[in-house]
């Protein structure tokens, strides 16, 4: 082994890099961008998830302190007077009781089990006493309940009794009892708390609409990624203790701005039961308007990543193969005879294009055998796939006129091919992507084959409803035959 000549070759490789300014750009510039790109796209936060609810929720109108005093009023025993001002001075001569409910004993009442009754007596005697308190007592914890539902609570009763005469009272007396009601009602509207919950979360845009019709229409038509309903009875049921379900239609054709619409969903009725509970109970009902939590990942990305293989190998190969026969001289010799430039490049072309579609054919079989979904809509996606890889052959012949070398050709993987991972859907949702690199993800062709790959899948679209998308893919098929000519043409005369 000769050291002289090995650092002899290595030194003329040097030089012969040097020399070539287009090649050394694009061993500089081509891992800059790809790592800007690669970081720019991962680090980016879905924000400004288009969420849809509509809130026909209401608070608890009704107060506990008047399911008690309904109670109290139905019983033959007792005669009610409410907010007498002169109550405590009248306490033994006309009132034998006066009952007095805190401003916050519904609050309590709802949101901890628990009420304290304030009942002050002064009756004839001792046993008057005992069953007027009784009567009382029965009565409040009687109506609580039904207020509640099935659910106990704690009745805390402070009484003080007052004892006039000691002797019997009358058989038949009936009891005078005046009530001091304090007692305010519970404002708390849930469902308004959940919305403002949302509102506040930068991560989802909420909009508010006003019929159910249209809220699970705005998911249909792709306006949105989940809709929320809550129900009218959302705060009443949820305070006594009932069963009260929100309705939640999802879109799930983005993953990853479904993952985040919901858990940032989460998050608002969490927080919103937590400011008034102190814990998390509420029922949830999911509806799939597009996707279904069976697709597994696999399902969400071949249909994708599938035309993104065709047209990787399909633009590296063309690429290649056109720049082989210009330096070996095949192109020169064919111009000697009466073949025109146009005819030249349309020959390539067609050639390439038979090549692309075997290509694609063998990548869409194999890709059946890891998603069967394909399957249902195998002639549309098929479609799609030989289109982008047309556009892809026409591109590759016109880029690979600038190329001197296969490296360079190579190189235009990192220029032209990775940037479209990152920036046509494929990966990350558009939305995820810095604002500034959103208007570029719409130059490139993979991102019209992914948005309408997509909605083939989950949203059964025909080829009719992706019409915008085959015309950009026609489009690009066109103007690489157009560039492709011309190029040649300038660069042969």
């Amino acid at each position: 082994m000769n050291i002289r000549r090995i650092l002899t070759i290595s030194t003329r490789i040097f030089k012969q890099i040097k020399r070539d300014k287009r090649t050394l750009g694009l061993m500089i510039t081509a891992p800059i961008l790809v790592t800007l790109l690669f970081s720019w796209a991962f680090a980016g936060e879905l924000t400004g998830i288009p969420v849809v609810v509509y809130n026909i929720d209401q608070p608890l109108e009704k107060r506990v302190a008047d399911a008690i005093i309904q109670v109290l009023e139905n019983n033959d025993t007792i005669s009610i007077t409410l907010n007498d001002p002169n109550a405590f001075n009248k306490l033994g001569s006309v009132y034998q009781a006066v009952i007095i409910f805190k401003e916050n004993l519904t609050r309590n009442v709802i949101l901890t089990g628990e009420a304290e009754i304030q009942i002050y007596l002064k009756t004839l005697t001792q046993i008057d006493a005992q069953i007027l308190t009784q009567i009382i007592t029965n009565n409040i914890s009687k109506a609580i309940k039904d207020f509640l539902g099935t659910k106990g609570i704690t009745l805390k009763v402070n009484k003080t009794v007052q004892i006039n005469f000691p002797y019997p009272s009358p058989f038949t007396q009936q009891y005078n009892v005046c009530i001091l009601d304090y007692d305010e009602k519970l404002d708390i509207i849930l469902g308004n708390l959940v919305v403002n919950e949302l509102m506040s979360n930068k991560d989802v845009s909420l909009h508010i609409v006003s019929s159910r019709e249209k809220c699970i229409s705005m998911i249909k038509d792709n306006k949105a990624v989940l809709g929320i309903i809550i129900p009218n009875n959302f705060t009443k049921q949820i305070l006594l203790h009932n069963s009260s379900i929100i309705e939640l239609y999802i879109n799930g054709i983005q993953q990853d701005e479904m993952t985040t619409a919901l858990k940032a969903f989460e998050e608002a009725v969490n927080d919103a039961l937590e400011k008034v509970f102190g814990e998390k109970t509420v029922e949830i009902s999911k509806n799939y308007i597009y996707g279904s939590e069976e697709f597994s990942s696999i399902d969400f990305l071949a249909p994708s990543f599938l035309g993104f293989i065709a047209m990787f190998f399909t633009f590296i190969i063309s690429g290649i193969l056109f720049l082989r026969e210009r330096l070996i001289g095949t192109l020169e010799r064919m111009l000697a005879s009466a073949t025109t430039h146009t005819e030249i490049v349309l020959g390539y072309l067609i050639s390439f294009l038979i090549v692309a579609t075997i290509q694609s054919t063998i990548i869409t079989l194999v890709t059946l055998i890891f998603s069967t979904k394909i399957l249902e809509n195998f002639l549309q996606i098929y479609t799609l796939v030989l289109l982008l890889a047309m556009g892809s052959v026409s591109l590759s012949i016109f880029l690979s006129s600038y190329m001197k070398t296969e490296l360079q050709v190579i190189q235009m993987i990192p220029i032209y091919i990775i940037p479209q991972i990152f920036l046509s859907g494929l990966i990350l949702s558009l939305k995820a992507l810095p604002e500034f690199l959103r208007p570029l993800a719409y130059i490139l062709p993979l991102t019209y084959y992914v948005d309408a790959v997509k909605k083939i899948i989950y949203m059964n679209a025909t080829l009719t409803n992706i019409l915008p998308q085959l015309i950009i893919l026609t489009a690009y098929f066109i103007l690489g035959i157009i560039l492709g000519i011309k190029k040649f043409r300038k660069e042969i005369t």
